[in-house]
C-alpha cells in the first residue's frame, strides 16, 4: 500500500499530462517505478512472508519493472504531413 501511494504522489509531481506540480522529468519516474518494481517483486522475502503469499507481488513487481524498461520518454511516431 506504501508503493501505490508513492506512485500517486510522484506521479502527481510528473511533468506529463496529468501531473499537478510537474517538477519531476518521465525518465525520473521510470526510475521510481523500476524501483518501486523491484522492492515489491522482493517483498515476500524481504519482509518474511513468502510462505504465505508470494506469486502476485512477484509478478506485478516484475510487470512493473518491464512497463517502466519499455516506456518511451518521447512521441515514438512522426507527425503526417498535411493534405
Amino acid at each position: 500500500m506504501i508503493l501505490g501511494a508513492a506512485a500517486i504522489v510522484y506521479s502527481l509531481f510528473t511533468d506529463y499530462e496529468w501531473g499537478l506540480v510537474k517538477s519531476l522529468g518521465v525518465p525520473g519516474h521510470l526510475a521510481l517505478d523500476t524501483v518501486s518494481g523491484v522492492i515489491l517483486a522482493a517483498s515476500p522475502w524481504f519482509f518474511g512472508f513468502a510462505e504465505l503469499v508470494w506469486w502476485p507481488h512477484l509478478i506485478l513487481g516484475l510487470f512493473e519493472i518491464a512497463a517502466a524498461l519499455f516506456t518511451q520518454t518521447a512521441p515514438g511516431y512522426r507527425a503526417r504531413p498535411a493534405r
